[in-house]
């Protein structure tokens, strides 16, 4: 498996849309990722688990919604949603798997959907894309 491509939204400190895009290169296939203590360096791998699982290993267990808009979504009564999308390419077929969550306000309290949502694509040989039916997507993974 060669993973290409991270992205998050507003998952825990990391608030907006934010993209790592990993080396791919035969011959330089190493991406560091460096920072300091509570950078988000644990955030990203918890990230992956979420992703392909649906749960993370968190020591605390804040909500994965990012602080400030989880403030601004109690607010304005509105909702906000945390997404998770990872490209990866596995025995030559490109594959994407993206899980999202939303968020909702109740009374004056910030609730999450009980199930998120996962969906699962493949590019296909003719180049057009193909979705993997949701039973299957944990087999799959």
């Amino acid at each position: 498996m060669i993973i290409k491509k991270l992205s998050l939204h507003n998952f825990r400190q990391f608030q907006g849309d934010h993209v790592i895009e990993f080396s791919t290169d035969e011959s330089q296939n190493i991406t560091l990722i460096l920072g300091d203590n509570t950078s988000g360096k644990t955030t990203l791998l918890q990230s992956f688990l979420w992703c392909f699982y649906g749960t993370a290993n968190f020591k605390s267990k804040d909500s994965l919604l990012n602080s400030f808009v989880a403030q601004q979504t109690l607010l304005n009564n509105e909702t906000a949603d945390i997404k998770v999308v990872i490209e990866l390419e596995h025995l030559g077929i490109d594959y994407t798997i993206e899980r999202s969550l939303t968020h909702y306000v109740k009374g004056s309290e910030l609730k999450a959907n009980a199930i998120s949502k996962v969906e699962m694509h493949y590019k296909k040989t003719n180049g057009g894309t193909d979705k993997i039916p949701s039973h299957q997507i944990q087999n799959k993974i």
